[in-house]
């Protein structure tokens, strides 16, 4: 996922707050004149509108650059929908559409009884546009069913993908990458996980996809931000999905002797973590998985998007520097689960790089005595070729491994040409079909 987007929702939900608020008349009115100042990018309007306790989460600095990333992202602002107000569990919410040019972006703002704005969530909205089925997908071949799984505090909806057959077939679960993902990990007009499903299910392997636990409990998570760590966003919740096959294997006609787990970006750096605490994975698969340290990925990404119109402006510079400090403030001894937030890189919590600094996926992998498959696009400008031969030079005394580059690929492995750029990801394009048969021939062998 593009490392601005994964910012630009990672502050948002570090705002979302849900006081106790009383109706007001005057609610649509205070969020009007908020987003207004949002969109004539007045960062200190927008900050003087906030409460104490939001100021505390969220600096002066990092509000004057909601704007400027909105519409580097989604360009020209177009306008705004009407404002809808309504109550949460006696909160009153105010809602509205911001349209750009490359997309539309759902605001939510929360009022105090003061007047203050005590909560403001910002994601990009979903465009409903009609899924088209990938040519590698024979719906004939397949069913879908709905599930629930978890734990009891963060129960999940997923789906699981089932080949129609009178043997048990294999089953492989799809781990996100991150920010808050639903299960097709939808990204604009694409649904990449969908994709996955419904060719691989088409191949004779059943397939179980869910949302991210950030993407259906944004709001217990916020109450909890401060205690969220690698293993709440992703581990945990991979955890339970293996479990839940295992309870249901017969049910779903699956063989639990075979479950099999990918991870995407995010879920590809974390998936030697995830088989650590399950012992039954036939195998696993990283693909676009980081293998370097995230402080080195963080600055090339950086650099990168910042110079892809020539030239790195002197904002861009200081932004660079800041990612720097907050590199340092990570990488210290001093960290801790009190450290604040905005000190920290992405605006994540202490205890989050406490889990997250010292992972070494290439190391880790070596633990794990099941088939391993690594899959590396080399458009991809997320996750690179560096990272490739880090898993590479890793695992070539493993005789169960076996790692797949593509030259025309991106970090969602879609086909490309030249120079990759975040704004592809925002074309409809399917997972290329190479993905699809090379997963299906690995799980088969």
């Amino acid at each position: 996922m593009n490392i601005k987007i994964y910012i630009f929702i990672v502050l948002a939900l570090l705002l979302l707050s849900f006081d106790n608020l009383n109706s007001q008349t005057s609610s649509d009115k205070t969020a009007d004149t908020f987003l207004n100042h949002l969109s004539n990018d007045n960062g200190q309007g927008m900050y003087d509108m906030f409460s104490e306790d939001v100021k505390k989460k969220l600096t002066l600095e990092q509000t004057s650059t909601i704007w400027k990333q909105m519409t580097g992202l989604f360009g020209q602002f177009v306008g705004m929908s009407p404002i809808q107000t309504s109550e949460y569990n006696g909160v009153v919410l105010c809602i509205s559409n911001l349209t750009f040019e490359k997309g539309i972006i759902e605001a939510r703002i929360s009022i105090d009884k003061e007047g203050k704005i005590s909560g403001f969530f910002i994601t990009p909205k979903q465009e409903e546009t009609k899924y088209t089925i990938p040519e590698y997908a024979d719906t004939t071949k397949f069913v879908e069913s709905l599930i629930k799984f978890g734990s009891e505090e963060f129960i999940l909806n997923g789906v699981l993908s089932l080949p129609k057959s009178s043997k048990k077939t294999p089953v492989l679960i799809l781990v996100h990458g991150s920010g808050p993902h639903d299960m097709d990990e939808t990204i604009g007009p694409n649904k990449p996980f969908k994709d996955l499903a419904w060719g691989l299910a088409s191949n004779g392997i059943a397939v179980m996809r869910y949302n991210k636990r950030t993407k259906q409990h944004p709001e217990k998570l916020t109450e909890k931000f401060l205690e969220l760590d690698v293993y709440d966003e992703v581990i945990n919740d991979a955890v339970y999905a293996v479990n839940f096959l295992i309870a249901n294997a017969d049910a779903y006609n699956i063989d639990k002797t075979q479950i099999y787990v990918l991870g995407h970006s995010l879920g590809g750096t974390l998936v030697p973590r995830i088989a650590e605490k399950c012992n039954s994975l036939k195998g696993i698969i990283s693909m676009a998985g980081m293998t370097r340290k995230l402080q080195n990925v963080l600055l090339e990404q950086y650099n990168y998007l910042y110079s892809l119109d020539g030239e790195i402006s002197d904002d861009e510079k200081k932004s660079i520097s800041e990612l720097e400090q907050q590199i340092k403030n990570m990488l210290s001894s001093d960290l801790t689960v009190n450290t604040p937030p905005d000190s920290l890189p992405l605006s994540m919590p202490g205890k989050y790089w406490l889990t997250f600094r010292d992972i070494d996926p290439a190391s880790e992998i070596l633990k794990f005595e099941g088939k391993i498959l690594i899959l590396q696009g080399l458009r991809d400008y997320q996750v690179t070729i560096e990272d490739y031969e880090i898993w590479r030079n890793a695992l070539k005394a493993k005789k169960n491994s076996k790692l797949i580059s593509y030259e025309d690929l991106n970090h969602l492995m879609q086909v490309g040409k030249g120079k990759s750029k975040p704004e592809e990801y925002y074309v409809p394009t399917k997972i290329d079909k190479r993905i699809i048969l090379d997963i299906t021939s690995w799980i088969k062998e």
